[in-house]
């Protein structure tokens, strides 16, 4: 059950992350920040997360998943972007909350599920 709910907090984080970004992409709120890019940039050479050997490989996935999306609201969070009004910044906001959200519960529910009885 642990392991079915990981999979589906899984596919729930893919879907916020699609949607943040399509409605980041219409909000047309981005800014130049040059750590994001260079996240986005750097996949390859990111160090491992240090999980137990035999970490199943959608467990590794996702929390890798997630720990991004996490860095990438932190970074996001330091101002308002390029949002102009009230309405932008309030739409950006909530966004990136929807993400971070969807990106901690992921997080504990991979490692609830690496916790629970094998």
């Amino acid at each position: 059950a642990d392991e079915e709910a990981a999979h589906a907090v899984a596919r729930h984080l893919r879907q916020v992350l699609l949607e943040a970004t399509a409605e980041l992409v219409q909000l047309d709120v981005a800014s130049w920040q040059p750590e994001i890019p260079d996240l986005m940039l750097n996949l390859a050479h990111r160090a491992a997360l240090p999980l137990p050997p035999g970490t199943p490989t959608a467990d590794v996935e996702t929390l890798e998943r997630a720990v991004l999306c996490l860095e990438i609201v932190e970074l996001a969070r330091a101002d308002d972007g390029g949002a102009l009004s009230s309405h932008e910044i309030a739409a950006r906001a909530g966004c990136l909350t929807d993400l971070d959200a969807a990106a901690r519960r992921a997080v504990v529910a991979v490692c609830s599920a690496s916790l629970g009885p094998s």
